[in-house]
Parts: structure tokens; sequence; C-alpha cells
């Protein structure tokens, strides 16, 4: 929880919206991929969810973690503020 104001600093992996073929893999990896690691999604939109939940976005870089498994690359990190 923030108070009005407040920042969020944030590095999420993402769904691949540059990638159609990675992004068909992360769907249909993510109901088992959720099972095995406590509820986390492969192909969510982090960005929109964040925007939803009523953060501005100060600074958003999207980056490939490249050390990591293909389905967990995409990611977005940033600095959101709570709007407010």
């Amino acid at each position: 929880m923030l108070v009005p104001g407040g920042t969020l600093v944030f590095i999420e992996h993402v769904a691949a919206h540059d990638n159609p073929a990675r992004r068909r893999w992360q769907e249909r990896l993510e109901p088992a991929w959720k099972r095995v690691f406590g509820n986390c999604h492969l192909a969510r939109d982090s960005e929109a969810a964040i925007a939803r939940a009523g953060f501005a976005f100060e600074r958003l870089e999207r980056a490939s973690m490249q050390k990591a498994s293909p389905v967990v690359r995409p990611t977005i990190r940033g600095i959101a503020r709570a709007r407010g």
C-alpha cells in the first residue's frame, strides 16, 4: 500500500507483445506455470495492470533478461507514482 503520491519501483516479466510465437508459448504454459510458481503469470500485461491500479508512469523501459528462459525474457522496468 502506498500513500497518495507514493513511488512504486518495479521490474516484471511480461507477455511477449513483440513476439507472437513466444506469446503463444507463454499462454500455453501459463496454467501449469501458475501452479508450480505460486500463481506467477507468464502472459500478464503488467503495464496495463499498474495503470489500472491508479499509477502514472514516470519511467518505463522494456528490456530482455538475456540469460533467462525465453518465456520469461520480456520485462518492463520502471517507476510509477500513485495518483491522488
